[in-house]
């Protein structure tokens, strides 16, 4: 793999000497411009233009858009951060979420903090009061060593959910769905309607192997107290197969199966 290029900060053209650059005069109409003004060749000036718009856009976004350390110059140069900006504090402890437009603040030297959230802190800031089910033990608890399921560091917070699971990705089509972990396991289900007394159910994504769980609740769909009964008779990566008792008897009444699998998914 290649290493990724690390940004050297650099603007493009910006040492550019007088006549190299000039501002494209219309961004909206793009090259088409160049027809009718220049012969269908864009000039330098504009070509500098351009590289150095894409240039201070990808800066904005690694001093506004991305966690950055508060930049004074930079904060002078677009006359305060932005409403939202996210950035950390100096010894990267704290995150610090802009309240207003334009804010100036330091939020490492002003005290107290006026025009900026702190929405997360490390062992040296926060609190018992900390809230939600997450909660950091002071420097003093750590130093006394009468924390008990506090977290005493990043680290440890970490070290704590580095083993949770959870989900990542989910779909749904209708009555159709399933969700996926981050462990690999897999749940999905849905809804289908009998057609014939040997049922093939269609799993929405494959599993790992056929040792995993599949429940259905049947019924009649004009009838829903009548009688249902099925029994499996094959699982496979991608389907389930079953045996409807009382197809022919009631198939008039109409028949669906409300199913669900449960198991190591195959991707």
């Amino acid at each position: 793999m290649t290493e990724p290029y690390k940004p050297d900060g650099k603007i493009f053209a910006s040492n550019a000497k007088s006549g190299e650059l000039a501002s494209f005069p219309d961004i909206s109409r793009g090259w088409g411009l160049t027809l009718e003004q220049t012969g269908g060749k864009p000039p330098m000036e504009w070509m500098n233009d351009l590289f150095q718009r894409a240039d201070l856009a990808l800066q904005f976004l690694q001093m506004t858009g991305t966690v950055s350390r508060f930049n004074a110059d930079y904060c002078a140069f677009i006359g305060g951060y932005p409403k939202g900006a996210v950035l950390h504090s100096d010894d990267a402890q704290t995150l610090f979420v802009s309240a207003v437009d334009n804010n100036t603040e330091n939020f490492n030297t002003s005290d107290p903090v006026q025009n900026w959230i702190q929405v997360g802190a490390g062992a040296e800031y926060a609190t018992q009061h900390t809230p939600g089910p997450v909660q950091f033990a002071t420097t003093e608890e750590v130093e006394a060593g009468i924390v008990t399921d506090k977290v005493t560091s990043p680290a440890d917070l970490a070290k704590r959910f580095e083993n949770a699971d959870f989900v990542i990705d989910f779909w749904q089509n209708g009555s159709s769905w399933y969700r996926k972990y981050k462990s690999g396991w897999v749940e999905q289900g849905g809804t289908i309607n009998a057609v014939t007394q040997r049922l093939v159910i269609n799993l929405n994504i494959p599993m790992a192997s056929a040792d995993y769980q599949f429940l259905a609740h049947s019924g009649q769909i004009v009838n829903p107290g009548g009688a249902a009964n099925h029994t499996v008779r094959e699982k496979t990566l991608t389907a389930v197969t079953i045996y409807d008792f009382y197809f022919g008897a009631f198939a008039s009444y109409g028949r669906y199966y409300d199913w669900s699998v449960s198991g190591q998914g195959a991707e």
